[in-house]
Order: C-alpha cells, then structure tokens, then sequence
C-alpha cells in the first residue's frame, strides 16, 4: 500500500508531500514535530491540516478470476493539528464560554456570525439555534476564513 501524507498549514495549497510504502500486514508511523524553521504565531494556537491518502496495490493480474473480483478502496483522512505554544498555559477549555454571538440579516438571509476573543481555536460541528419558539440546526461545512 501507498501512502501519501502532508501537512497543510490552514489554507496554503503549496504543501510538502511525502510518501510512505506499507508492507503488506505491517503498521506505518508517522511522527509529526514542530522544528522550529518555520515561525509561528507566539501568542495564539496555529491549526494545521494533516491530510493522509491510503492506496491500495494494484490486483495481481495473474491470480485467478475470483482473487480479481475484489473493490478496493483508498481512504483519504483529514485531521485538524493544533500547535499551542507553551506560554498559553491549559485555558482552552474556557474559550467556549467567551465566544460572542452576532446575528443579522444580508439580503434576505440570516447570518449568524462567532467571535473569538481568545487565543485558541473553537471547532463545531454543528449549531443550534432557537428564534420565535423554532429550533434552527445546521451542520457546519467550512468553519476557518
């Protein structure tokens, strides 16, 4: 199996791509480190993107027709990185509470809008909402801009 990963620092689509071969029935490792050549903001978390594509080897075309009736899938993983620098200490857990919440109307649509005072980053995968004794529930596509 062939496995692409890279790490994407937010939105940049310049990434470093490296490539990994798995033996057959082994176990891969990857270790991630911050090194240092790249500088990173002190005073707030950094998120990364680590990306992974599993391919699988190509069916033997010499094995006989049963072998050669399989699917064979590649799985594509994304996992959020948080680098927190040393200096923000473990108050991540109160970042939820201190988010404000602004709605308004644009051209005939209701826009919510989240602001994030603190130095750490907030995920959500989805937002309850409740106007006029009506729940509003929505997923979240694409948090980061």
């Amino acid at each position: 199996m062939i496995i692409r990963n890279l790490v994407q620092l937010r939105y940049h689509l310049t990434p470093l791509r490296r490539f990994l071969v798995s033996i057959p029935k082994k176990g891969q490792t990857i270790k991630i480190m911050y090194t240092g050549s790249q500088t990173l903001p002190s005073d707030r978390e950094s998120v990364f993107w680590f990306n992974v594509l599993e391919v699988p080897p190509k069916a033997n075309k010499n094995e006989n027709s049963a072998a050669q009736n399989t699917l064979q899938l590649a799985f594509r993983t994304r996992i959020k990185l948080f680098y927190r620098p040393q200096g923000l200490g473990d108050l991540a857990g109160e970042a939820p509470a201190k988010l404000t919440w602004r709605m308004k109307h644009e051209q005939g649509k209701s826009v919510v809008t989240v602001n994030n005072p603190t130095p750490y980053f907030v995920s959500f995968n989805s937002i309850e909402l409740e106007s006029t004794g009506k729940n509003i529930s929505s997923t979240v596509k694409w948090l980061l801009r």
